[in-house]
């Protein structure tokens, strides 16, 4: 209860934390942020921002059409005019970009216009958090808390990006792509609520005993990005040489990837069953 919000506001923020707060295993990626969000930043968040876009979010979960709803795109509204105002006075900090990670979760409530938007949004606050956080003569704005998992929600993203890549003529596969080569995965995870199968690198890190989910979701997550490059190829100027050499760089990692997984053992032994057992059938 915070005697600064509505009856309203306090009904959607206990909701998400009977949702989240308590639950330890089996949790979603929305679900992992909010855990560290609340351990960090309090259960009535401070910066408004990040205040109403979690308000809409918990709005949208008991709602059948939000497209349609007032209360959720009052605090859709409010969340806009929040980021807009931290924009201008250059206030920015991570809790903007957890702010547009969880109004982006629920895409298909969204125009294409605003998912495009916020998306590019989410990409240049991060880039700005990134290069910030590395230059040591730099004081972040905020002191960001959580950067761990500033690659967690970027490549949950990258992944709703690609699922959409078939049917959407505009998308950011390119653009999240970019981004996800630039930001390097956490050294040490603080705890175990990640899911396995997220984010799809980290079987990388764990090569010698990867699971086999994670190096699905790699495979998924590779053969976008070929079909990314073969887009980049045949709508943007392919005499640019930025565009050939980022194509021929993101085709080299795609393949080092697929060399490695080739190699790994657990595979090896997945290919050998699998022609014997066309051998026994022909």
């Amino acid at each position: 209860m915070d005697s600064n919000l509505s009856d309203q506001d306090n009904w959607y923020l206990r909701k998400l934390h009977r949702k989240c707060w308590n639950t330890h295993l089996n949790v979603d990626p929305e679900g992992v942020i909010f855990q560290h969000l609340f351990s960090e930043y309090g259960f009535t968040f401070a910066d408004k921002t990040l205040l109403y876009a979690a308000l809409a979010y918990s709005r949208d979960s008991v709602c059948i059409d939000s497209r349609a709803d007032v209360i959720y795109w009052e605090y859709i509204s409010r969340f806009q005019k929040s980021l807009l105002s931290a924009i201008q006075k250059e206030t920015i900090s991570e809790c903007h970009l957890f702010a547009i990670f969880l109004v982006l979760v629920n895409t298909s409530r969204h125009e294409q216009d605003f998912d495009i938007f916020h998306k590019k949004g989410f990409v240049t606050i991060l880039r700005r958090l990134v290069a910030e956080n590395e230059n040591p003569n730099t004081v972040i704005q905020g002191g960001p808390k959580l950067t761990f998992l500033w690659h967690y929600s970027l490549t949950f993203l990258g992944r709703i990006e690609l699922a959409k890549f078939r049917y959407r003529p505009r998308n950011l596969v390119w653009e999240l792509h970019d981004a996800v080569e630039e930001l390097r995965l956490p050294a040490i995870l603080p705890n175990n609520r990640f899911t396995k199968d997220f984010p799809p690198l980290f079987w990388e890190e764990n090569i010698r005993c990867p699971d086999w989910l994670s190096l699905l979701c790699s495979l998924l997550n590779d053969k976008a990005i070929l079909r990314a490059c073969l887009e980049r190829l045949v709508r943007a100027n392919t005499e640019e040489p930025r565009t050939r050499s980022k194509v021929a760089q993101s085709i080299t990692f795609v393949k080092r990837r697929l060399v490695t997984m080739s190699n790994l053992p657990c595979v090896q032994n997945l290919l050998y069953r699998v022609r014997l057992q066309q051998t026994i059938y022909k």
